[in-house]
């Protein structure tokens, strides 16, 4: 086996565009483009993210509320995520960035699964 073929990570570094599905099971004309799981990208917002918990966690005082893991993973998947198309706001355009990502994967959380299951599915980011 060529071990070459083995290498995954800038494949997903690269990343891979998932059509959104809307609630109705519909696709939209909308797509997004994010790194996969095996992306340095990927794996630098998990570890940050999970240090971020651990910090949080460990600074919690009694009657501290429960510390927001929905957040947590909605900011890894917005800084896994590459681009997009398709998207608007009253008609016009809507540029991609981090943050804009951050708020649809907290406003829509249908649409953060979508991602968060694209990008852990390797098969999405095989060329060929």
């Amino acid at each position: 086996m060529d071990i070459n073929k083995l290498y995954t990570s800038d494949a997903h570094e690269e990343g891979a565009e998932m059509q959104v599905i809307g609630l109705d099971g519909k696709h939209l004309e909308c797509w997004i483009t994010v790194a996969g799981l095996d992306s340095k990208r990927y794996r630098k917002a998990l570890r940050d993210n999970r240090r971020s918990l651990i910090e949080k966690a460990a600074n919690r005082k009694d009657g501290d509320d429960e510390i927001d893991t929905e957040e947590s993973t909605a900011d890894t998947l917005a800084r896994a995520t590459i681009g997009w198309r398709g998207f608007t706001d009253n008609g016009e355009e809507l540029e991609f960035s981090t943050e804009l990502a951050k708020q649809l994967y907290l406003s829509a959380p249908y649409i953060a699964d979508q991602v968060d299951a694209f990008s852990a599915d390797r098969a999405n980011f095989i060329k060929g």
